[in-house]
């Protein structure tokens, strides 16, 4: 069930951090691999908050949160930077980002930012 919740917080959050992604990177001009870090801040904060109090019935917690944000810090910024380097499409490089952090970031979060 904790997959499910998962997703679905997930999904909120990517419409979230692909609005912030696109709007950095067509009206204010910042690099992919930036937009990419702001849009993917925002979502992530959304996230964990919706996590800890919704899928795994814990406390918001500094700790945790940190952890959170490290993990899904370096997937976001690894396969932006990879992207960008290979000026490879913007909209592959959030799909990607997407399905890693589907996987990754529900396996680490579960087993490592909450677990009891």
């Amino acid at each position: 069930m904790n997959f499910i919740k998962y997703n679905l917080i997930g999904l909120i959050n990517t419409l979230i951090h692909w609005s912030i992604y696109f709007y950095s990177l067509y009206e204010l001009n910042f690099s992919s691999t930036i937009s990419n870090v702001i849009g993917f801040l925002f979502a992530a904060t959304g996230s964990y908050i919706f996590n800890s109090k919704f899928n795994y019935n814990q406390e918001i917690n500094t700790i945790r949160y940190i952890k959170f944000l490290f993990i899904m810090s370096i997937l976001a910024y690894t396969i932006a930077l990879i992207f960008q380097s290979q000026e490879l499409s913007h909209f592959i490089m959030l799909i990607t980002y997407t399905l890693t952090s589907v996987i990754l970031g529900f396996f680490l979060t579960k087993y490592w930012v909450f677990k009891k």
